[in-house]
């Protein structure tokens, strides 16, 4: 392993810190831009060093919590992790001790919980999840230590493929060596920890608010749920403390959508929607939407499954539906209805992710370029919604320009992605290694389907142009009406506020999991200043330092206002 080097002179570790902002160019710039965005002063980056470079209590803490010899102790999970298919999840046993840590001292309030059906289950379930959404932070590291462990001839086995299983399966159960690990890459055992502990608690929270609201859902959506069998977190971005959304499965066949915010504005929508069909009578289609019922911290959707259309006619009357959705969406300045948010229902788009309705965009006129103001034109169009075909262009370092359609209807092919990701070469040898390479973008639930083929908006140009312009008539003599039914069910509603595209919030979060940013917390700290480069000639201001404090703790930044 490369051990921690003591007596670094704190001007070397500054310098090492200029790699990560290769485009100002002087020392005083870097000081400016920590300030400006995260308040990170000399003094407070000296101490944070000195912290990192003294850190016996944590290293006692790790020795006395989570690497103690666990004889004669009852452990929850030990079975499960022991039973799991040992190439599904390779490096298990690096995580192992924090798993132990954290579902030990979650297991008491898990005992009262009489609605989950199977917890053995359901805690298996719980321990692949933690793996899963831990792997993106520690499998570089891993790699690393591969062949740092190769180069140092602890590896035994006559071939590449013996010599990587024994670091997965012998190696990473050595107490010593993870004991070493933990020690050198202390950050990283935080990241990780706190990943755990977030979704354990973040479960647990899911779980108690259903059986709260179990009978009010049975009311909501007219069914009979039974009791809990599994809950999916594998969806979507992470915010506010690790919180996705979640699908839960019942018994009794039935899948709630479970997002970790209260619903009122898609509970207003769907009211607004109903009292448009009923106003708009048969001069347009009627819409459909996903029921919800909604609380103060949590709101529930009813899982909505892909149909196919059975007929031309229904196709006809999707794009047109699509149409009639994107005039209302663009009246009520909606942005990402991207294809992840919508799903085809035979002849009806519903629409499954509304956080982004009524979004305040950030204007200044007055510093406007002539690209400012062809941009803000875009942003001012129907195309700046997403419901459309939407060709978003990456540049990468070498001039090429690549491009992908996340469209609410586009997207009807497999596409390789714009942009290059990780991935890892050779992962059962013990030449492992990451490279970026393209990967490919999945096609999703959102365009219709006839007799088992795609069938694309290309060709239903003027089903979608007809349904916009007879909505958009509809409002243009119906003014006053519109206005009120928007005043009605839109006024003081939380919504999103989109700062920057999502992709480079996930940009940053995958580049802070490189093994030389783990090894002590300043380096990350340090590093996710970056986010305030787009200011930094201006004042970052509170949300650059929101942005910040959410990076640091694994999670996308979000944001929201009252309308």
């Amino acid at each position: 392993m490369v051990q921690k080097l003591d007596g670094i002179d704190f001007k070397d570790v500054v310098d090492y810190w200029k790699n990560f902002f290769p485009e100002l160019k002087t020392e005083n710039d870097i000081r400016e831009l920590l300030n400006k965005t995260s308040g990170l002063n000399s003094d407070k980056l000296k101490d944070e060093w000195r912290k990192c470079q003294n850190n016996q209590e944590y290293i006692a803490y790790i020795e006395k919590k989570l690497l103690k010899d666990n004889k004669g102790e009852e452990n929850l999970i030990d079975d499960i992790i022991n039973n799991l298919p040992q190439h599904d999840f390779p490096y298990i046993n690096f995580i192992a001790p924090l798993l132990q840590a954290a579902f030990n001292k979650m297991k008491h309030n898990f005992d009262e919980l009489d609605i989950i059906q199977n917890k053995s289950l359901l805690l298996q379930a719980m321990v692949i999840s933690c793996y899963r959404s831990s792997y993106k932070m520690f499998f570089r590291t891993l790699i690393l230590e591969t062949n740092v462990a190769k180069e140092h001839g602890w590896l035994e086995g006559n071939t590449s493929e013996s010599r990587a299983d024994y670091f997965k399966f012998v190696l990473l159960k050595d107490k010593m060596y993870i004991k070493s690990l933990y020690n050198e890459y202390s950050s990283l055992i935080r990241l990780i920890q706190n990943n755990i502990e977030n979704y354990i608690n973040y479960i647990y929270d899911i779980i108690v608010a259903t059986t709260e609201e179990k009978s009010q859902l049975e009311r909501k959506f007219n069914v009979s749920l039974g009791n809990i069998m599994d809950i999916e977190t594998s969806f979507g971005d992470s915010h506010n403390g690790g919180k996705t959304v979640a699908v839960i499965a019942f018994t009794n066949g039935i899948k709630l959508v479970v997002k970790p915010r209260n619903m009122v504005l898609e509970q207003n929508f769907n009211e607004f929607i109903n009292k448009l069909n009923k106003k708009v009578g048969r001069e347009l289609l009627d819409l459909k939407y996903a029921r919800v019922h909604s609380r103060a911290n949590f709101g529930w959707m009813e899982f909505v499954e892909y149909k196919e259309c059975d007929s031309k006619e229904q196709v006809e009357d999707f794009y047109k539906r699509i149409g009639q959705y994107l005039c209302i969406l663009y009246a009520l300045n909606a942005k990402d209805f991207h294809h992840e948010n919508l799903i085809a229902l035979g002849e009806y788009p519903v629409l499954i992710d509304l956080e982004a309705l009524l979004h305040i965009g950030k204007e200044e006129k007055d510093k406007e370029s002539i690209h400012d103001l062809a941009m803000r034109m875009i942003g001012d169009s129907v195309y700046s919604i997403y419901l459309l075909p939407t060709r978003s262009l990456y540049s990468e370092n070498n001039g090429q320009v690549n491009t992908l359609d996340i469209g609410g209807v586009g997207g009807t092919t497999k596409q390789l992605s714009p942009l290059k990701s990780v991935k890892i070469i050779d992962g059962n040898t013990d030449n492992v290694k990451v490279e970026k390479d393209y990967n490919y973008v999945d096609i999703e639930s959102n365009n219709p389907r006839l007799n088992n083929e795609i069938v694309s908006s290309d060709n239903y140009i003027d089903e979608i142009q007809y349904g916009f312009q007879h909505m958009y008539n509809w409002i243009l003599k119906n003014k006053d009406t519109f206005l009120e039914m928007v005043e009605e069910y839109f006024n003081n509603v939380i919504t999103r506020v989109i700062v920057k595209p999502t992709m480079l919030y996930t940009e940053l979060l995958s580049l802070s999991y490189h093994p030389d940013l783990l090894r002590d917390n300043i380096h990350r700290e340090v590093f996710f200043n970056r986010i305030g480069m787009a200011e930094f000639y201006n004042n970052p201001g509170k949300i650059a330092l929101n942005e910040y404090q959410d990076l640091l703790q694994g999670d996308v930044p979000y944001f929201s206002i009252n309308s």
